[in-house]
């Protein structure tokens, strides 16, 4: 089983892009789930987090090919100083953010 979510918080956000999968989890299923959880923010949210979304779409997309393991918990921010509005990558259970496969470009 894989299971994880990225979720924007802070600021009175709180939304979240979960997946739970008995199959692989590739990383454009990962970039999909970024680009979801932008969709649900407001424009006001997405103002406050446009650099934390793509330094998430960064990091999945040069994680290794075998992907990351469970436990993995990662933040990104627009502003350092102001930690609490952020986006969170988090991977619960299983691998994520395999190589797609070679087919699926």
């Amino acid at each position: 089983m894989n299971r994880g979510r990225i979720q924007a918080q802070g600021n009175g956000t709180e939304k979240s892009e979960p997946w739970a999968l008995s199959t692989d989890h590739f990383k454009h299923m990962g970039i999909t789930s970024v680009d979801n959880l932008q969709a649900q923010l407001t424009n006001p949210e997405l103002v406050l987090r446009t650099n934390a979304l793509q330094q998430c779409r960064n990091r999945i997309l040069s994680t290794p090919s075998y992907g990351v393991s469970a436990q993995m918990k990662k933040s990104y921010y627009d502003d350092f100083r102001n930690r609490k509005i952020r986006v969170d990558i988090e991977v619960n259970a299983g691998v994520a953010f395999i190589d797609n496969p070679q087919n699926d470009n």
